[in-house]
């Protein structure tokens, strides 16, 4: 049974330092092998809220626009990111948020002090009640002030960030929800080195608890076996690599000389079957091989994905052009697919989706 994982939000004012900390995390989340899944919020230009709400930042004509309104199309967008971010938790990664509800502090901010506690409440009933998000384990405000971000300001700033009062009313609705919500803290950022951050940010994830810890999954390693043939060093390798991992793969055989051989005889192909969709039945994960071309793994990928369970695709880069567009434009969240084109990138991508076990 794999426990839930947990959800943690990055939050702060513009140029709090919340991308570079999302980086330094995933890569010490790397290190530690243990699995996550990694969203920042808005994602500009994924989506149609997304595009509403780049349009709207960046507007240069300084007219207002209702908070209410503006509220929406940000809440539309992690509406969309919902399947993600429940996958992630179902199967029990750190699933990390740059921004979540609790940015509607800027909408907030835009009204007078004395109607932000009722937009909050509206807010966090919209998207935690009526779309149905998760409520996040916890909340890091990267405390920064207000004159040092601006000094981190770029060329091309967008509305919100060139405008110092609106950053400043921000700040203040952080502070207030930092004093009022118990699943809130504050990492204080000035006069810290980027490394510094980092490392106060994972001593409270330690001290919480939320670090999820890693077990042993049985997993399915899927590969072209009657289709087209090559990659036999690879399939051992990324055998080997789910191995080193701490996780028992089930379809170990597949890299055998004779895999219709088993249990001390040859099997017939209706008992093939039977064998491998068994195998699959046990699987909480699948990693399949696309990298060449296979009706079998096209069948065993699909079989998967109709019973909603988890899937990752490995793709060569050198062999993305002939992979099938039924895999490269599946967008299903429980199936994640990758390229890869070193033994590095392979081990990277297994350690962020399976994790490696006693993480520590």
């Amino acid at each position: 049974m794999i426990e839930r994982g947990k959800l943690i939000v990055l939050e702060g004012i513009d140029y709090a330092g919340k991308g570079t900390q999302l980086k330094l995390l995933e890569k010490s989340l790397l290190e530690r092998g243990i699995p996550y899944t990694m969203i920042d919020f808005p994602r500009h230009g994924q989506n149609h809220y997304a595009y509403v709400v780049d349009r709207y930042l960046a507007d240069k004509s300084g007219e207002k626009v209702d908070p209410y309104f503006v509220t929406l199309s940000y809440a539309g967008d992690r509406a969309l990111g919902k399947p993600l971010i429940n996958c992630g938790l179902d199967y029990g990664k750190l699933v990390t948020l740059g921004r979540y509800v609790s940015s509607n502090a800027y909408s907030a901010a835009e009204l007078p002090p004395e109607e932000r506690e009722g937009f909050l409440k509206w807010s966090n009933e919209f998207e935690y009640y009526k779309n149905g998000l998760p409520r996040e384990d916890l909340v890091i405000l990267l405390d920064t002030p207000v004159k040092v971000a601006q000094q981190r300001i770029n060329n091309k700033p967008d509305k919100n960030e060139r405008d110092l009062r609106l950053q400043q009313e921000v700040s203040s609705v952080y502070k207030n929800l930092l004093e009022s919500e118990p699943n809130w803290v504050a990492v204080q950022t000035q006069n810290k080195s980027e490394l510094g951050i980092n490392s106060e940010i994972l001593k409270t994830l330690d001290k919480r608890n939320l670090l999820p810890k890693v077990y042993p999954l049985d997993v399915y390693f899927g590969c072209s076996i009657q289709g087209e043939s090559g990659g036999d060093g690879v399939k051992k390798t990324i055998i080997g690599l789910i191995r080193d991992l701490g996780h028992h793969v089930l379809s170990e055989m597949f890299i055998s000389e004779d895999i219709n051989l088993r249990r001390g005889r040859q099997l017939q192909d209706d008992e093939v079957y039977a064998d491998d969709i068994y195998m699959m039945h046990r699987a909480k994960v699948k990693v399949m091989d696309v990298s060449r071309i296979s009706l079998g793994v096209g069948y065993e990928i699909g079989w998967s994905l109709a019973k909603n369970e988890r899937v990752i695709g490995l793709c060569e880069k050198s062999r993305w052009d002939h992979l099938s567009k039924m895999i490269k434009g599946n967008t299903e969240p429980n199936f994640a697919l990758y390229s890869w084109e070193s033994e590095d990138d392979v081990q990277n991508i297994l350690r962020m989706e399976l994790g490696e076990v006693n993480n520590g």
